[in-house]
């Protein structure tokens, strides 16, 4: 799930709030949280919270930042461990 985010992001080329993203992939929010969370914490994505004038709400932002991923069976068996 986590790649098709980062495929929707690069995709559209902008800026997308949460249910934006949810709704595009047709997943609910509580997932698409989820992996938005760990592609932030892997600093794959950014969020920025936006308040809604004249409302008590704020909508969390995602945007793409530049990264590159080197993976091996190496990487990935010292992941595991």
């Amino acid at each position: 799930m986590a790649l098709k985010i980062v495929t929707l992001l690069a995709r559209e080329g902008e800026d997308m709030y949460l249910n934006q993203i949810a709704k595009s992939l047709c997943i609910n929010r509580a997932l698409a949280k989820i992996h938005l969370k760990k592609l932030e914490r892997g600093e794959i994505v950014k969020s920025r919270a936006v308040l809604v004038e004249g409302e008590a709400l704020a909508l969390r932002y995602y945007t793409l930042q530049d990264f590159d991923i080197h993976v091996s069976p190496k990487i990935l068996k010292e992941a595991r461990e």
